[in-house]
């Protein structure tokens, strides 16, 4: 998560960046649905998604390209 977060946007920018953090983010949920994980690094990983979600509201709101409703889908289940 931190190469997703940190490194990877700072390298590429949030707009060339968010559909493959997006698809990797939401894979890395999944994984810990799946194994039923509720730790500590779940939470922190899930507060994280929940973070970038609403960073990608505000930033590509305007973008023709980006779907609203299926960011919003997205925050719901992070």
């Amino acid at each position: 998560m931190d190469y997703l977060f940190h490194d990877l946007i700072e390298q590429g920018g949030f707009s060339q960046t968010y559909n493959f953090i997006r698809d990797r983010s939401r894979a890395v949920r999944s994984d810990f649905t799946m194994q039923h994980e509720t730790g500590a690094l779940a939470i922190e990983c899930h507060d994280r998604c929940a973070r970038f979600h609403i960073m990608a509201l505000h930033l590509e709101r305007d973008n023709t390209n980006f779907s609203i409703a299926l960011e919003e889908q997205q925050l719901m289940n992070s």
